[in-house]
């Protein structure tokens, strides 16, 4: 029998499973969209609502990684494992943030498209989520090796 404690995490499959998957949507979208505008890129290319939901799969797949996690002999590391449910829960917190600046931006855009409102606020918040992207994501790489997190399929 494999004893799954002494297997090495692997940080390219982790980072391939929890991060690049839930980020495919965003990611296909802004190919398929360059590709279509003549292999431009401008703020069109990229879409920030597929972003924001992206986001939000992301940090909610890392927050069911990390409270899956296993510690060794949990009673000696209850620091790490107050750790680990912390950075769960700021997970928690870019999952929930994300997937309120999806609603706000369609919220916008809806409006925008019935009223013919002036995209001043969409642009904002358009912005807002290409600006917050980084957190979740280097978050999750730093998460990652700092608990040495591995890919449960």
């Amino acid at each position: 029998m494999i004893n799954k404690s002494n297997k090495k995490p692997l940080t390219g499959s982790w980072i391939l499973i929890h991060v690049i998957f839930p980020m495919l949507p965003f990611l296909i979208e802004g190919i398929i969209r360059f590709i279509i505008l003549d292999f431009s890129i401008n703020l069109h290319t990229f879409s920030s609502t597929t972003l924001a939901a992206s986001l939000g799969l992301l940090c909610l797949f890392i927050n069911q990684n990390l409270l899956a996690h296993n510690i060794p002999l949990p009673d000696e590391n209850e620091y790490e494992q107050n750790g680990i449910y912390g950075t769960a829960t700021l997970f928690l917190a870019f999952a929930l943030t994300s997937f309120i600046l999806f609603t706000i931006i369609v919220l916008l855009i809806a409006i925008g498209e019935k009223y013919n409102i002036p995209p001043n606020a969409l642009s904002i918040f358009e912005g807002i989520v290409f600006v917050f992207c980084f957190f979740p994501v280097f978050a999750a790489v730093k998460t990652q090796r700092s608990y040495k997190l591995r890919a449960v399929i």
